[in-house]
């Protein structure tokens, strides 16, 4: 089994430069630091265009489809409002709170209340049909889709279950997952308190697995290009592994160790590179990585307070990240550059919990109980 490489060396920062700009460039496999880029000229801050009050506590990341955004609030509602307007089209009241992020497949919403999983029709916010977890479990992650399937985990029971019918297809006992599985091709993955397990989606038998004691918790996987990304954290409070996972066989292709970083939430994967932030021991960072070599690419540091969202929101060759200060903030994603920093009302917004964007707007959602659109070149 080929063991990879490791990429050993730690972030270093430029003596004299001590502002939210620094960037540090690492080549993989040296500790040498080129500096960092010229500070491109600011770009303005957002303007914001609306802010939908949705009544409660704001419980999911909203979801772009089209000329619609989907989002679910902690008092059972999920909204289906308007992009440009933030009027609401449509709006399903469940029975119980909504506690998940929405995922679309195929004209369908689906979305999570507590014991439930919905399927409801994007258009309409008709009710397709209702899938009551076993023995009445909370669902403890998002719904994901892939191949036609919808994962969840319920406690102790990983479950998939058919996105036309609602029809439960399979269900196993392997991992006790809080954390979001990923599907790539016919395989999906999930982690639990201390190993990444790898399943065939269609029958949810085990193919793989990889443990790392009982002192290390994994983070929500990610997968692309044949990969599958994933940040294990030493506890309490040690340090943190970026790791690189062969897609179909498991086999280690390189780690990166994040020093002092504890991440928050999952790596991101697109076109060729992943994103993930962190802090603990230093200020919160934005980091990038080559995903074929391990190699970083850039690291920013945005500020002290740590952030809100489970993994950072890349679009249009930006990078946005929100935080418990109420600061949202916006970086060039080919070079790291901080272009602004946009702080919102903390008194009546308490902290940024999720946002996406699409068509030049970015979506915010806060532990307030509004949903706000900003114009964002």
């Amino acid at each position: 089994m080929n063991q990879g490489y490791d990429v050993m060396f730690y972030n270093r920062t430029i003596l004299g430069v001590t502002s939210a700009l620094l960037i540090s460039w690492i080549a993989c496999g040296d500790d040498t630091a080129s500096g960092p880029e010229p500070p491109e000229p600011p770009e303005p801050g957002p303007e914001l265009l609306w802010a939908a009050n949705i009544g409660s506590l704001v419980n999911s990341r909203p979801l772009k489809v089209g000329k619609y955004v989907y989002v679910g609030g902690a008092e059972g509602k999920v909204y289906c409002l308007e992009a440009e307007t933030g009027k609401a089209k449509w709006v399903y009241q469940a029975t119980r709170a909504i506690t998940s992020d929405p995922c679309i497949y195929t004209g369908k919403i689906y979305i999570a209340s507590d014991r439930k999983l919905l399927c409801l029709d994007y258009t309409t916010g008709r009710l397709v049909w209702g899938y009551d977890t076993p023995m009445g479990y909370d669902i403890d992650t998002n719904p994901v889709v892939g191949n036609g399937k919808i994962f969840i985990n319920a406690f102790d029971r990983f479950i998939c279950v058919d996105a036309d019918s609602g029809r439960e297809l399979w269900q196993n006992t392997l991992v006790d997952a809080k954390q979001d599985p990923c599907t790539y091709g016919r395989k999906v993955y999930v982690s639990d308190y201390y190993e990444l397990v790898c399943c065939n989606a269609d029958t949810g038998e085990k193919l793989w697995e990889k443990e790392f004691g009982f002192e290390f918790r994994p983070g929500p996987p990610t997968a692309g290009n044949g990969k599958v990304y994933v940040v294990f954290s030493e506890m309490p409070a040690g340090e943190g592994w970026l790791y690189c996972y062969a897609a179909s066989t498991g086999d280690r292709l390189w780690r990166y160790r994040l020093g002092d970083y504890v991440c928050v939430g999952a790596p991101l994967f697109l076109e060729g590179r992943v994103y993930l932030h962190g802090h603990v021991a230093r200020p919160t960072s934005v980091l990038c990585f080559d995903g074929e070599a391990g190699k970083l690419l850039w690291r920013t540091d945005i500020g002290e307070a740590p952030t809100s969202q489970r993994r950072p929101c890349v679009r249009n060759g930006k990078v946005f990240l929100g935080d418990y200060d109420c600061v949202v903030s916006c970086l060039n994603a080919a070079g790291g550059a901080l272009l602004w920093q946009h702080t919102m009302d903390k008194e009546k917004d308490r902290y940024l919990y999720e946002m996406c964007a699409g068509d030049n707007k970015l979506f915010v959602d806060t532990q307030g109980d509004s949903l706000y659109c900003f114009k964002v070149d």
